[in-house]
């Protein structure tokens, strides 16, 4: 594979506001390279046409009941999580298969969060790519797309730093995020035991893991060659997203947890898995995410696994009612 061809067949030059704090008040910025989908989002720019929105159904808010189920809950976002902001920005097997080992551990079910959940097909593929490349049980649901549902955002529901892991875009998810994310979840007692350890351990001993990627083209996982230039990410442009996309998914989670509970199904412990700066305008004092500074890496060698530390004005997705929207900002975080 000529990766450099491959980027430069997959990437798209766009024009970014500078200030997208406001979405009728934006200054004029320098391009960027929007080389994911959901950078479109969570910058604020509009949606590529080549990018089909078709929301997956959220099916706990349509009112799909599974069974009374007790449940432990990964928010999972993807893009800076299993598909860092490195190389191609493709899917990597490691990171994968972290989150699912993640999941057999701590019994969880994944919700997807991920602006992938809003473009048509990308579902399907994640859920075949956990069931049949690592073993998992695919995606459990997704939280409602909320974008445009200007009343849901004022003020945005508070937010507790407990339920929180912080993955290291250029890193993608890791052992040390793992070990946090099941703490969060109440499996203190799993990471105390060597085997689980010893197994998350191996999962992400690959030192050239980034190289190890997923095809949509092959639907396979094979190892490429990206120059080391491309593995330490520089020639991205990683912009925090704006407070407006970080609002937005803390009420799309938020509405998950409030109609799961509605109808009984008992959420044990659950965590947010995310890249981004989901706290800021959070509405609590010392919330704002505080990242730690980038390490100088040296030419040709890979991020070091360390511990972690507007939107389109779209439809609402899944009909939320007038109730739902009164009482969510009741539930309290």
């Amino acid at each position: 594979m000529n990766a450099t061809k491959a980027r430069a067949n997959a990437h798209r030059l766009q024009q970014c506001s500078g200030d997208s704090s406001s979405d009728d008040e934006q200054s004029s910025g320098p391009p960027v390279l929007c080389r994911q989908a959901s950078d479109e989002l969570r910058l604020g720019l509009p949606m590529s046409t080549t990018h089909r929105l078709h929301s997956a159904a959220c099916h706990t808010l349509n009112l799909d009941t599974r069974n009374h189920e007790v449940l432990n809950i990964v928010f999972l976002d993807i893009d800076g999580v299993v598909a860092p902001r490195i190389n191609a920005g493709q899917i990597v097997w490691q990171c994968m298969e972290a989150v699912a080992a993640l999941c057999r551990l701590a019994k969880a079910q994944v919700v997807l969060t991920s602006s992938w959940r809003l473009i048509e097909g990308k579902m399907a593929l994640l859920d075949t790519l956990l069931k049949d490349h690592h073993q998992a049980a695919g995606i459990f649901d997704v939280v409602p797309d909320l974008r445009g549902s200007v009343s849901l955002l004022h003020p945005p529901p508070k937010w507790h730093k407990a339920h929180y892991v912080n993955v290291d875009e250029l890193v993608g998810f890791s052992e040390e995020n793992a070990v946090a994310a099941l703490k969060i979840l109440g499996c203190e007692e799993i990471c105390s035991r060597a085997d689980s350890t010893e197994h998350l351990a191996n999962v992400c001993s690959d030192e050239k893991y980034d190289c190890h990627v997923f095809s949509e083209l092959t639907g396979a996982y094979s190892y490429q060659s990206f120059s080391p230039h491309s593995r330490r990410g520089v020639d991205w442009s990683h912009e925090p997203c704006t407070e407006l996309f970080a609002r937005t998914r803390r009420c799309e989670i938020a509405a998950w947890l409030q109609q799961a509970e509605a109808q009984d199904i008992q959420v044990s412990n659950w965590v947010v898995i995310d890249d981004d700066d989901l706290w800021q305008d959070s509405g609590v004092a010392g919330d704002s995410l505080q990242r730690k500074p980038r390490s100088q890496k040296q030419p040709g060698s890979i991020p070091q696994r360390q511990a972690p530390a507007a939107c389109d004005q779209g439809q609402r997705g899944d009909g939320v009612d007038d109730q739902l929207v009164e009482d969510l900002w009741q539930f309290s975080f």
